[in-house]
């Protein structure tokens, strides 16, 4: 079972939670841990174009790595190795508008056919060392 929500405060800032209680009963071993991340992010520069984000994950350090499943006539115990509390700083630049003018394409679109053609001898991966003798 879980909760998880994303609230946007002021005019440039979001804070992002995400809860989940796994429930294991009756197995030996087993924990219920309470599963906790969240992040808080500020938007800048003109337009938004940069994020700066703070978050800490599994808050509460209780992320043990055991899982159980039941199917059929089998239970499957698990346990792993997992990466427990961490924080994470990240910048964020969105490169979407650029000033200045278009590329330049040409025929064919970007990658396609260039005009006045190639090397001597055809060149270029994927061809017989030399151009294929013609």
């Amino acid at each position: 079972m879980g909760l998880n929500g994303k609230n946007y405060f002021w005019k440039n800032w979001t804070l992002s939670y995400d809860y989940t209680k796994m429930l294991y009963y009756g197995y030996k071993g087993s924990t219920n841990p309470n599963i906790f991340n969240t992040y808080v992010e500020r938007r800048f520069l003109k337009g938004n174009m940069a994020t700066i984000r703070a978050g800490v994950y599994d808050v509460f350090n209780e992320n043990t790595g055991y899982t159980s499943t039941q199917n059929g006539n089998f239970v499957t115990q698990t346990n792993a190795n997992k990466l427990g509390r961490y924080y994470l700083l990240t910048f964020t630049y969105r490169f979407t508008k650029m000033a200045g003018k278009a590329p330049n394409m040409g025929p064919g679109g970007p990658g396609g056919p260039r005009m006045g053609g190639g090397p001597p001898g055809g060149g270029g991966f994927g061809g017989p060392p030399g151009g294929g003798g013609q």
